[in-house]
């Protein structure tokens, strides 16, 4: 039993007025079964809080009291009086007071009289009663928060623990269910199964903020016996149980304390209790500091080992290191995890609140926006909106809800006026707001969910420096008060907020602040692949404040996020890139099983997806059975899922494998079940598929015999000789993939199966067998050699790919062929010329190499392409490594001149080199060699290379490569490629390689290239970042609304811009399409743009003879105009292999219009007319026509008549095709004629039918008076706007051929007040999307709204910068 003793109260309670305050109104919420929240801004109106119904339906509430030497009856009076002249509703009050009262005395009756006259009932709450009711078990932990001892150890009584337990005890308290891989069970239901369970040690799990102190506090309760209505029944129930339950706050109690702990809970809580056997909680397991995990796992194995332990039963966060550090030390713990609410629960929740209103009004958003559904995922998500729903609508989003709650706490009386004496700048809510954005930003980038007493006093100071000590410590303890639980860790105070909602919100708003200054800080800031800030909390966000606020950059910055996430029905982007990429399954296979586990059950990354969402969607796409070979989808999903099995395997993971391997057998059966068999035409796709495939089937569900039995009738009948020419038959890739597989890793295998195999059989096994990983085996088996010597020995006289791949593999292996094998396999050669491009894409370079190095003297290698002789010339010094003809560091010296370079077969030798190190015989001279390559290879050479060993040789690349090594790779030169996906890809090469040096910088790396590849223009058919962005400048620069310099700084802009597309790969004419509207708008801002760009290497012939001629126009000096020409570079036509025609005529045409051109003298033009014709005759000396077009013939003629010269070239002929278009239908008067005769609304919508290929509506005053006919006969515009909804507009310009006119369909709708708000509504709805920016800045330059347009122009370009930065 706990002394209730108020001088201890006094000592222990800072502000006690406060703390008594707190201290009743938790026993209140608790006697009447409420959860703490109940709003007390009431300004003096007599009640500590709003008037609440009791559990029979009336109306109470409470005051509290707290006197040092003697009761205030007249303080007391004038409170109840207020609460009953302001609540006429109210039935009972209770007066907390921490002395006695003497109830008899005149003052208390008269108390007691108005109360009557009210027919209010009145409770007198005094000493005796707070010693029986804080001693019942389900408030202890208030009596040991308020009344214990100092120097006991706050097991329970924390700030957070009473709140849960006030919550448990409340109506609200809504158990929640545990998953395990079996079963769904309730809290209640867990404990009964620990008790049954023959295990002493359990786990359960959930994510941040899903309420796993709650479930914890529950079970101490149950088996605590806290929910017991006395001590008696308390004692009793602990007696049947046989152990007394301890509770452990792992973030601030060490375990080597426990002895200390025990003697304390026994004390108090368990003193009657004759147990001696233990259940003990350890709660928070994630949050033990990093160096104190390896004792507590210690202390963990001690308790485990004695007698007197019962159980242990451990909490943590989900996606926690400390939890994989429980887990691999304690491999046979169970795990459950806490579900998320569903919808059931949800609505269960509302329907016993009883509210028919609130319900209704829930039930409606729901239908209108599934939002609210999928995001309400906790209690407290769940409470706010049951709160706050009078407050929002459906189209609100959960930040509305935070912003609600947030403003109504801190308004809040109890709060505010501690809120007002903190010396912060006012307003003091906004500033307060202010500080928790700096805290939860600092707690994101530096991934930490707790932050210390000192690093909040300094982030604190620095936001407001002229605060002192005192201040900055009055501050700190309010935001505990209001947002933290408060922990002790190691003699410091640790604070976190009370629930992952908070910090997400915060975060939210700080980011808001930092994307309005630099967009790029999403990209930076890893925040776009982070999909629950982004996706589910920051874009809905934006979308509800562009409407709250209208406005319309921000909804079209929205619309442009929706289509670089693929969420655009207009103009939606490829599927997500790392979908489709193998590295990003290297990377995360490689992963450290602790950050793997992590970053698996962390839903706000996209890793989860390939472990769960990526097999649902194969099942789903299967399922639907509809033309199922041309989803690429599909393929792309399926090749990674199979990937992810092997890598995993062979990583070790097999844990994680087998999790995987029931979702594989689902889809195998679904395959079956729809006759679905993978092929890709990509044959790079189709041999990773199958080896992926017979891998699971031979090595991880060894499946062998019975496979190889299968495989002999199938070997039998499959026909091989058109293989290297047709497509790749699927039997073959299975027997291909088996073969492949068997060398690999059941080599001792080989023996026996090639004994019954006839040469025809043996070709696909030997096509196997050439792969460079393959051969390196089959070289150091002499069994298998043997076994192939006997097989090939007769005569082979099959012809075609089976044939010339046994005679070679003959060959290789020593034995004699004759003059008619020899004949077959050159011929062969002499009549199949491989191409290049055909031999790396169809995979089968090792052939290639295998065979052309056996026969290289009877054929001419010059005729070869040179990537594919370079690449024969590597094969074979890889066979002279692997027979020890050569060491590793000649091989390397005999191919290092073809590791670096733009051939095709740079690539494949640089894995070949990584083969090479990797499987070569010895160890000696590898890793001086490894110095040697990483520092000749280029780029990103040294990572494929280092992959590629890493792969082939994990043990002895780690022995090879140093970390400082590894760390040399991470600069932006080795993993920046040609575009960004592949610079995803290396930068997911470098995750894999460093995953064994740094487990966390590996995943940063993995981050990295998820950030990198997302949100990206399309490489070539995206138009945002050079047509959109620069017509919709030249609307601006058309208006003359810019300075000179301002339009210079957009233009240096614009330029870095065009440099990183062009660094990239991304087609675009941003340099053609500014210079042509310079050189129309300001010629000398054209001049300043030509001299920025004049020498790189994207400007092309065109752009230097267009501003040649402006020059010549405008009679510059020649010399300016020949530095001009100088320009053009004369490139190779490559169809026509001579001198590209524009690179000769360009300069014609420019010289002949200096020739013509009155601004220079005589001579200049004599020269410029000797020039033209010197050009003439290197356009004819470069094998093309002497023929000019028409213009230019026409100036050469004239200038050849001036000069008595025959004219010595021809005109050539134009192609004249005629116009037959008729805009009769079309035209203006028309077109008016026909609207003025519209007279019902069947006529309106035949005419708007019309608009889609018949009717071009090109001119505003059409629209508008087709708008005005549609306001006459609807009385609105809604058939005007599902037009533009039905032609995606304003998101695309090309659905109809009206969709570049519907601009002025909007001037006219905004410019008339009868459908302006409909047409304004309906744009910011949309979004914009792709095209919205530019039409929108078309839009609003014809009205003349400067301030619009140049809001909409510069947040166009910072997207187009985000989307390249």
């Amino acid at each position: 039993m706990i002394d209730i003793n108020w001088k201890v109260f006094e000592i222990k309670n800072q502000n006690v007025t406060e703390s008594f305050e707190s201290m009743c109104y938790f026993l209140f919420c608790r006697r009447h079964k409420l959860k703490e929240g109940i709003v007390t801004d009431f300004n003096q109106v007599g009640l500590e809080t709003e008037p609440v119904k009791n559990l029979n339906g009336e109306y109470c509430g409470f005051q509290s009291k707290f006197f040092l030497k003697k009761v205030n009856y007249n303080d007391i009076y004038d409170s109840v009086k207020r609460a009953c002249d302001n609540y006429p509703n109210l039935k009972h009050i209770t007066i907390y007071l921490n002395l006695p009262a003497k109830i008899s005395c005149e003052s208390a009756k008269n108390i007691q009289k108005i109360c009557k006259e009210k027919k209010v009932e009145i409770e007198w709450f005094t000493q005796e009663q707070f010693k029986v009711i804080l001693n019942q078990p389900e408030n202890l932990d208030l009596a040991e928060f308020y009344f214990g001892k100092i120097d006991i150890l706050n097991m329970l009584s924390d700030s957070k623990n009473l709140r849960i337990n006030t919550l448990l005890s409340s109506m609200e308290y809504m158990e929640l269910n545990l998953q395990n891989e079996n079963s769904i069970i309730t809290i209640t239901e867990y404990c009964r199964r620990i008790l049954e369970s023959n295990n002493k040690l359990h786990l359960f799990t959930g994510a941040a903020g899903t309420g796993k102190s709650v479930c914890m506090r529950k079970i101490l309760n149950i088996y605590g016996a806290f929910d017991e209505k006395n001590k008696t029944e308390q004692i009793r129930k602990i007696e049947n149980l046989g152990a007394i339950c301890i509770f452990i706050n792992l973030n601030n109690t060490l375990l080597d304390s426990l002895e200390e702990v025990i003697s304390s809970y026994k004390n108090i809580y368990y003193a009657d209790c004759s147990n001696n056997k233990f259940i003990y909680l350890l709660d928070g397991f994630d949050e033990i500091p990093k160096e104190n995990v390896d004792s507590t796992l210690l202390h963990i194995e001690q308790l485990l080992e004695k007698d007197e332990t019962k159980k242990i039963v451990i909490s943590s966060r989900l996606s926690s290191n400390n939890k994989f550090r429980l887990k691999a030390t304690f491999k046979e713990i169970e795990e459950y995890t806490i579900v998320d609410l569903t919808n059931e629960q949800i609505h269960d929740y509302f329907d016993k609140k009883g509210d028919i209103k609130k319900i209704n009004k829930f039930n409606e958003y729901c239908k209108e926006k599934e939002f609210w559904e999928e995001n309400i995922k906790d209690i407290l998500t769940l409470s706010l909106l049951w709160k706050y729903i009078d407050d929002i609508n459906s189209e609100s989003v959960f930040t509305d809800l935070m912003k609600i709650n947030i403003s109504t706490v801190l308004n809040d009386i109890h709060y505010r006026k501690y809120l007002e004496k903190l010396n912060l700048p006012n307003p003091k809510a906004e500033s307060i707001i202010n500080i928790n954005k700096r805290l939860a930003l600092y707690l994101m980038e530096n991934k930490k969910f707790s932050i210390t007493n000192a690093e909040i006093q300094e982030i604190v100071g620095n936001i407001y420096q002229k605060c002192d000590y005192t201040s900055i410590n009055e501050i700190v303890s309010f935001l505990a008060d209001v947002f933290f639980d408060v922990a002790i860790t190691e003699n410091t105070r640790v604070f976190s907020y009370q629930h992952r909602r908070f910090l997400e919100y915060f975060t939210l708003l700080d980011v808001e602040e930092r994307v309005q200054k630099d967009i790029r800080y999403l990209r930076k800031s890893d925040i776009i692949i982070n999909k629950d800030l982004f996706e589910d909390m920051l874009i809905p966000y934006f979308k509800e404040k562009a409407i709250r606020n209208k406005d319309i950059s921000l909804a079209f910055e929205v619309g442009m996020f929706n289509v670089y996430l693929g969420k655009d029905k207009a103009w939606g982007v490829d599927n997500t890139f790392y979908y489709w990429s193998r590295q990003i399954i290297y990377s995360i296979s490689a992963l450290p099983i602790d950050i793997l586990q992590k970053a698996i059950h962390d839903r706000a990354l996209p890793l989860e997806k390939f472990f769960n969402e990526i097999p649902e969607k194969i099942i789903k796409i299967l399922s639907e059975n509809e033309n199922l070979n041309l989803k690429d989808d599909l393929k792309q999903y399926y090749i990674n899922f199979v990937l992810l099995i092997v890598l995993l395997h062979k990583e070790g993971k097999e844990k994680l494998v087998l999790e995987l391997l029931p979702q594989y057998e689902k889809i195998k059966k679904t395959c079956r079940d729809n006759e679905y068999y993978f092929y890709s035409i990509n044959y790079k796709e189709n041999y990773l598929f199958w080896r992926c495939i017979l891998y699971i089937e031979f090595v991880i569900y060894d499946n062998t015999d019975q496979i190889i039995n299968n495989s002999y009738q199938i070997s039998m009948e499959e026909k091989i000789d058109d293989l290297l020419d047709g497509h790749l038959r699927i039997d073959y890739l299975v027997l291909n993939s088996l073969y492949y597989n068997l060398i690999r890793y059941y080599p001792e295998k080989c023996e026996q199966l090639i004994k019954n195999m006839d040469v025809s059989q043996l070709s696909i096994f030997a096509l196997a067998a050439v792969n460079a990983e393959c051969l390196n085996i089959i070289v150091q088996n002499n069994r298998v050699i043997n076994e192939l010597k006997t097989i090939l020995r007769e005569e082979i006289k099959e012809g075609g790919i089976r044939g010339i791949i046994c005679i070679s593999l003959k060959k290789f292996l020593g034995e004699t062929i004759t003059e008619n094998e020899e004949s077959i396999v050159i011929e062969y050669l002499r009549c199949n010329p491989f191409r290049a491009h055909s031999m790396f894409w169809k995979k089968y370079y090792d052939v290639v190499g295998f065979v052309i190095m056996l026969f290289k003297t009877e054929i001419d290698m010059q005729k070869l392409d040179v990537s594919v002789n370079r690449y024969v010339y590597a094969y074979e010094k890889y066979c002279e490594l692997l027979r020890e003809k050569c060491t590793i560091t000649k091989f390397v010296s005999n191919i290092k001149e073809d590791i670096n370079g733009s051939l095709e077969s740079v690539y494949y030798i640089r894995i070949l080199l990584g083969k090479a190190l990797s499987l070569c015989k010895s160890d000696k001279l590898v890793k001086s060699t490894i110095e040697y390559i990483s520092e000749i290879l280029l780029n990103g050479g040294v990572l494929v290379v280092y992959q590629t060993m890493k792969r082939y040789n994990r043990n002895r690349f780690l022995k090879a490569v140093n970390t400082s090594l590894v760390n040399k790779l991470n600069h932006s030169y080795i993993y920046k490629d040609v575009d960004y996906m592949s610079t995803s890809d290396l930068l997911f090469m470098l995750s894999f390689i460093s995953a064994d040096y740094n487990g966390i910088k590996s995943y940063d790396f993995l981050l990295k290239g998820l950030s990198n590849g997302v949100m990206r223009m399309d490489e070539s058919k995206d138009t945002i970042g050079d047509y959109k962005l620069l017509e919709s400048l030249e609307v601006i620069l058309n208006k003359n609304w810019l300075s000179t310099k301002q339009i210079k700084l957009y233009l240096d802009r614009i330029i870095l811009i065009a440099s990183i597309m062009n660094n990239y790969h991304i087609s675009n004419d941003v340099h053609g399409k500014t210079m042509e509207i310079l050189q129309e708008y300001d010629f000398e801002l054209a001049e300043y743009y030509y001299n920025k760009i004049s020498n790189l290497k994207e400007t092309y012939n065109k752009i230097h003879y267009e501003f040649a001629m402006e020059l010549i126009r405008r009679g510059r000096k020649i010399d300016s105009i020949e530095n001009c020409l100088n320009n053009i570079e004369e490139i190779i036509d490559r169809y026509y292999q001579k001198i590209e025609w524009h690179s000769l005529y360009y300069k014609i045409t420019a010289y002949l219009e200096i020739a013509s051109c009155d601004y220079y003298t005589s001579a200049q033009q004599e020269k410029g007319f000797k020039r033209a014709c010197d050009e003439i005759q290197r356009m004819e000396d470069a094998g093309w026509n002497r023929e000019l077009e028409k213009r230019e013939y026409g100036i050469y003629e004239s200038l050849c008549e001036i000069r008595h010269k025959k004219v010595d070239v021809k005109e050539s002929k134009e192609n004249n095709i005629s116009n037959n278009f008729q805009k009769d239908c079309n035209d203006e008067n028309n077109l008016l004629n026909i609207i003025k005769c519209i007279k019902s609304e069947k006529d309106l919508r035949a005419f708007i039918n019309k608009m889609e290929t018949e009717y071009i509506l090109d001119n505003l005053n059409v629209n508008e008076q087709l708008l005005k006919k549609c306001i006459e006969i609807t009385g609105n515009i809604n058939l005007i706007i599902s037009l533009l909804e039905n032609k995606h507009y304003p998101s695309s310009t090309i659905y109809s051929c009206n969709s570049g006119n519907f601009w002025m369909l909007i001037v006219a709708a905004l410019n008339n007040p009868k459908s302006k708000s409909s047409i304004f509504e309906y744009l910011i709805e949309s979004g914009g999307g792709h095209d919205g920016f530019s039409e929108l800045i078309k839009i609003y330059a014809f009205m003349d709204k400067r301030d619009v347009c140049m809001k909409a122009f510069e947040t166009l370009l910072n997207i187009v910068e985000f989307l390249v930065c």
